[in-house]
């Protein structure tokens, strides 16, 4: 199996690190990974300027530009064979709720999966600990064969010493950010933001994925990228256009 592997906590970060040690006897592995930190970058591409890519050993690449920017360049300008899967991560921290939508991971994930390539995300509650990282490798380990078979695009989720192996097939769930940003003021006193946000308030909706990882298992929640057309919603826009309904 060739697998494909990329993150966007940078190519030095833990996470990957633990998931190529983990995958390392399950198929022929290739890095194509962001050189720092991309976090939060979603599905940003780089168009107004150059990428550079390094070659940091041998199926290694480190790249100056995102996450979705790496998928690109390694199905496109040949930097490692026609991938069977690609797996993104391990990230620092988990992806869930609508935070699914910020994380370069999950995009990088999802870029695969336009390509018609199987694709899982991996990530972990957040950790300084390398075993919990192994712990999520192993876990990804064991789903990617599934993920291979039956295709699509898959999140997984791993908290931090898992109470069960049982993985929970879940749905995405539901946060929103507490209290407003507030400007704060250089020497100069010119306002400016720090965007970190508030601390998240999750609804813990059984059978999310919130509330899996909140019970201490393994959440994996599958998506399907690349037809968002909502025909409930069309329908209902004709007859109000129509002057049917109002």
């Amino acid at each position: 199996m060739k697998i494909l592997l990329t993150n966007d906590d940078g190519i030095d970060a833990p996470g990957l690190s633990a998931l190529m040690k983990s995958l390392e006897t399950l198929g022929e592995l290739t890095v194509v990974a962001p050189k720092e930190e991309q976090s939060a970058s979603s599905h940003g591409i780089t168009l107004r300027k150059p990428v550079l890519v390094k070659k940091n050993g041998k199926g290694v690449y480190s790249v100056s530009g995102t996450p979705t920017d790496c998928i690109v360049l390694a199905l496109r300008a040949g930097l490692c064979p026609e991938p069977d899967i690609v797996v993104s991560g391990i990230n620092a921290g988990y992806n869930i709720g609508e935070d699914i939508l910020y994380s370069g991971t999950f995009a990088a994930a999802a870029e695969a999966s336009l390509s018609g390539i199987p694709s899982l995300a991996v990530s972990n509650e957040y950790t300084k600990d390398f075993e919990n990282f192994l712990v999520s490798g192993e876990i990804a380990k064991k789903i990617i064969p599934k993920v291979f078979s039956l295709g699509g695009l898959w999140n997984l989720n791993v908290p931090n010493r898992p109470s069960s192996d049982l993985i929970k097939i879940t749905f995405m769930g539901h946060r929103k950010y507490n209290g407003a940003i507030e400007p704060r003021y250089d020497p100069l006193g010119r306002p400016y933001y720090w965007l970190s946000g508030d601390k998240p308030l999750w609804d813990f909706e059984e059978g999310s994925d919130i509330c899996a990882v909140d019970s201490g298992s393994p959440s994996l929640t599958p998506f399907k990228i690349g037809n968002l057309f909502d025909s409930f919603l069309a329908s209902k826009m004709e007859k109000i256009i129509a002057g049917e309904e109002n």
